[in-house]
């Protein structure tokens, strides 16, 4: 770990592997999940759940959001009901372009 050598129990290794390759949406396999202390690692955890969060913003307009510093800023965000068939149809047109975008679960 860290670029150290050390033991590790093969449960709890294959546990966090299996937990972060879901989170990050990448193989199970994959090299970088090798050291959970990697800079690397960290770096794929943060860029991965900004774009995901970008993708779920701008599709679903989510309220409140970190965008959103004071209380005036809250009243600036478009009410959005989904509440007519038009919508929510533009809606699953865009969520269908964009999901191949979004990488495991993370946010």
């Amino acid at each position: 770990m860290d670029g150290k050598e050390c033991q590790t129990a093969k449960f709890a290794v294959t546990l966090r592997k299996a937990l972060m390759a879901e989170h990050l949406g990448v193989d199970v396999d994959d090299e970088i999940l090798i050291d959970p202390l990697s800079d690397k690692l960290l770096e794929l955890f943060k860029e991965t759940a900004k774009s995901n969060t970008l993708i779920y913003r701008k599709l679903f307009r989510c309220y409140p959001d970190d965008e959103m510093k004071t209380f005036k800023d809250t009243q600036k965000c478009p009410k959005i009901p989904f509440v007519n068939k038009g919508e929510i149809e533009k809606l699953q047109k865009d969520y269908k372009k964009e999901k191949k975008n979004i990488k495991g679960h993370i946010v």
